[in-house]
């Protein structure tokens, strides 16, 4: 188990600062809806999500800057209400999709999947709670994305006072933010919605008098060169190839947790019990759904919290999770409703709706770790942090569903849009969502291709070995297994330019070895800033365009432009040199 010693909170148990404010309640919320949405667009594409704890803690210390008075504690709530957000968008894109592919639902109906969102995101908090002292004050485990968080929000000060200056470190990372999310969202315009650059980049040549046929294509996105850039360059070559306590120790009350789970069952038993409403046995297997949500959402989220610890949310194996959950209730649910009749229509729809579920939860759960550890390491008060988890959730819930609905319409969430003015080719390939179809699909079906699962296990078990041996090495090149298996799912083209991310990155690490831990650390800090604008403003403006297209407002689109291609690829080499070149050649403290 690794552990690490950790300093005295920055704020002392025995202060009472500004926390748990309006404004920061509000902001949050905010956030929250809009690292939602940019997740969708980027997690579909992809099928990665990257922690939104960071790019939240800059972009909360720049609007709260503009109030007269904000502290640390503020700042941290703000971006523990935002990154769930993320957290809870990487759970439902992981699974739900599955059910619209398979034509359980014709639509992302908003109450059936709100409903869904709600319930597996405010469980994730809860089960998180009884977890909190276990891993983060007793086992000290070193939650990666929690320290890179504290150490941001550490440069803002812990109380700011308008009045008395401001801080141009705790300006500038908000600013970089803006620039590079103003690249990213100018980019997607241009191709999206103006169709001026090329989305994908494809030849083909004829080699040797015809004999062979060579094929190529490039995804073109800056968004996927800030995924490469944060995950780095380790996992963007595994894809491209495949009572009386302190204030600090103040958790919401146990009580309360188990009041929140009690009332639970009856919307879980009702969410089963209105999937499954042709099935004569309904009742007796919703109680068992019920049953099996809660045991695996416990346990489940206990494992990831716990992973997320050791190896951070970006590289969580939480769809590997989920995966399990499919197979394991699959199972269940097979020997108890068979795979005739009706069984065979709705078996593969309730494992669904159980999985979206257990990846809600799982995923807050995690993310809820990283922030309640730079919580710990800030001083702020857990059971604040944990009820600004559940504002975060409840706001991220309400526009998920419109975000999907969206994103469907315009450009296909795992098979072409059925909407006659949605963008050709530019189907999201959603490929976790995939795979739970055919799987839960295969299990009440004709049958799952058990030779491919047996091959895949065997390659898992080689993978997972070779990871252990780097792990004791104490190597940085690990081999995380759902990384290799995202790549294998992936077409090659959207590969590319995440591993130019991670090479990017690769590059950059090693130039900053030669400079101060002081000047390494803020550089890396708002390199990372730089890569989640470019992400944040290509999947915004990914969904803006839907929007517009969705309400009727038609955007001036080129099409056929024959200089798109080159422009596109113009574009992303002058894209690659900025990521590259301004963390290395500017002073972090400020942005020219």
């Amino acid at each position: 188990m690794t552990q690490e010693s950790l300093p005295p909170p920055v704020v002392s148990a025995d202060r009472n600062l500004v926390e748990l404010s309006m404004k920061a309640i509000v902001l949050g919320a905010l956030l929250s809806m809009l690292l939602a949405a940019a997740n969708a667009y980027i997690g579909l594409l992809v099928g990665l999500t990257v922690s939104a704890s960071i790019p939240a803690a800059a972009a909360a210390m720049g609007v709260l800057r503009l109030f007269r008075r904000s502290t640390i504690l503020e700042n941290n709530m703000v971006q523990t209400s935002a990154s769930a957000g993320e957290a809870l968008t990487a759970g439902i894109i992981f699974t739900i999709p599955a059910l619209v592919m398979m034509n359980a639902w014709n639509d992302y109906g908003y109450v059936k999947l709100t409903s869904i969102a709600i319930l597996g995101g405010v469980l994730g908090v809860a089960f998180s709670v009884p977890l909190r002292r276990v891993l983060i004050v007793e086992a000290r485990l070193a939650y990666p994305q929690g320290q890179a968080t504290s150490a941001i929000l550490k440069t803002g000060g812990i109380e700011r006072d308008r009045d008395k200056g401001s801080s141009e470190a705790a300006d500038s990372g908000y600013r970089w933010l803006l620039k590079s999310a103003g690249i990213g969202a100018a980019f997607k315009f241009l191709e999206s919605g103006a169709g001026v650059l090329a989305g994908n980049v494809a030849t083909s040549q004829a080699w040797l008098a015809g004999k062979y046929l060579f094929l190529a294509n490039v995804y073109i996105s800056p968004a996927l060169l800030g995924v490469g850039y944060i995950v780095g360059l380790n996992i963007a070559v595994l894809v491209f190839i495949g009572g009386t306590v302190p204030r600090t120790e103040s958790d919401t009350p146990i009580n309360y947790v188990l009041l929140i789970v009690l009332l639970s069952t009856v919307p879980l038993y009702l969410i089963f019990s209105t999937a499954l409403v042709d099935y004569p046995d309904r009742i007796a297997i919703s109680i068992v759904m019920t049953a099996l949500m809660l045991v695996f959402g416990f346990v489940f989220s206990s494992v990831a919290g716990y992973m997320a610890g050791l190896v951070g949310s970006s590289n969580n194996p939480i769809s590997g999770i989920t995966i399990a959950t499919v197979v394991v209730s699959g199972l269940i649910l097979l020997q108890l409703m068979g795979k005739e009749g009706v069984s065979a229509t709705l078996g593969p729809i309730a494992v669904i709706y159980l999985a979206g579920l257990v990846c809600s939860s799982t995923a807050i759960a995690a993310d809820n770790m990283q922030d309640l550890k730079c919580g710990h390491i800030v001083g702020a008060t857990p059971w604040r942090q944990q009820l600004l988890q559940l504002v975060g959730v409840l706001s991220a819930a309400t526009v998920i569903p419109i975000v999907l609905q969206l994103l469907d319409n315009q450009y296909g969430i795992g098979r072409p849009s059925t909407n006659p003015q949605a963008i050709a080719d530019s189907v999201l390939a959603a490929p976790q969502a995939g795979l739970m179809q055919a799987i839960a699909g295969g299990m009440f079906g004709d049958g799952i291709q058990w030779t491919y699962i047996y091959v895949g296990c065997v390659l898992a078990v080689v993978v997972i070995a070779l990871d252990r041996v780097q792990e004791q090495r104490k190597s940085t090149v690990r081999f995380p297994v759902l990384a290799v298996a995202v790549g294998i799912y992936l077409p090659f083209g959207l590969s590319i330019p995440v591993f130019a991310g991670g090479i990017i990155a690769w590059v950059a690490k090693r130039r900053m070895r030669n400079m101060s831990e002081t000047d390494s650390t803020s550089r890396s800090s708002h390199a990372v800033l730089i890569a989640s604008g470019l992400i944040t403003g290509a999947a915004l403006t990914g969904v803006l365009v839907a929007l517009l297209a969705g309400a009727g407002i038609a955007v001036p689109f080129v099409a056929g432009f024959r200089l798109a291609p080159i422009l596109a690829l113009l574009g992303l080499v002058a894209i690659i040199v900025y990521l590259h070149r301004t963390p290395l050649t500017h002073s972090p403290d400020r942005l020219t």
